[in-house]
């Protein structure tokens, strides 16, 4: 008799601690996305306005994540987004060619709206203004 009550007391505590182990492989995790995110930060936004023109500016050295371009008026500045401190081939780190820094494009005729990028860098978030211009604009970055 006592050996059933053993055996009975084995079986329930492993089918208790399956149980368990079960409930918590079915929690869902908390997972960061990958680009999403640097730590968690709040984003940084820049914004111009219709009377003052675009320039060359470097928004952040080192590494971040490039969020958004928001349009809300009418654009008229055709800009590239690098991931550089300086348009200089001379003075960058190791001399990389634009070719590699590259990371895209916003054309002057860009409608308005809100345009999600969500890429890495890892030298810095540079604005390379190609063809100056105004519009009412944010960019977002962390």
């Amino acid at each position: 008799m006592k050996q059933a009550i053993v055996i009975i007391a084995i079986i329930t505590s492993i089918v208790l601690i399956g149980v368990a182990i079960g409930f918590q492989l079915d929690q869902p995790k908390q997972v960061e996305p990958v680009l999403s995110g640097i730590g968690g930060s709040p984003y940084n936004a820049t914004s111009t306005n219709y009377a003052t023109p675009w320039t060359d500016v470097l928004l952040q050295e080192g590494y971040g994540t490039m969020g958004s371009y928001i349009v809300t008026g009418v654009n008229t500045t055709w800009f590239d987004i690098l991931d550089a401190t300086t348009t200089n081939v001379n003075l960058r780190t190791g001399g990389k060619a634009t070719s590699t820094i590259f990371r895209t494009s916003i054309p002057a005729s860009l409608a308005a709206g809100t345009y999600t990028f969500d890429f890495a860098f890892t030298d810095g978030l540079y604005i390379d203004v190609v063809t100056a211009g105004v519009g009412t604009s944010t960019l977002t970055w962390k």
